[in-house]
């Protein structure tokens, strides 16, 4: 639904170089698709959902889920709080 009124959007005039579509693979390989044979901008997530420390969604095999769908970008959530846990903020300057 979300992705027809993005395609609705453009139709009726959205510039698509200033408009993209962020959504994962898990539920959005079929949009990634065919957004991307739209020449549309793409994104997706590479992150495990859910995490404390960030940790990729396929671990060693990230690199070959993103160059299946070739997105224009790749989102990563990074979690940092300067006066939580030390531990987890160390883990996240290094990953």
């Amino acid at each position: 639904m979300i992705y027809d009124g993005f395609k609705s959007a453009v139709a009726s005039g959205v510039d698509k170089e200033k408009a993209g579509i962020l959504v994962d693979e898990q539920f959005g390989a079929a949009i990634l698709r065919d957004a991307r044979t739209q020449g549309y901008v793409t994104a997706c997530p590479a992150e495990k959902s859910g995490q404390e420390e960030f940790d990729f969604e396929y671990g060693e095999d990230f690199a070959k889920h993103i160059e299946a769908f070739q997105p224009t970008f790749c989102k990563v959530l990074v979690r940092y709080n300067p006066e939580g846990d030390q531990a987890l903020n160390a883990g996240s300057r290094t990953a």
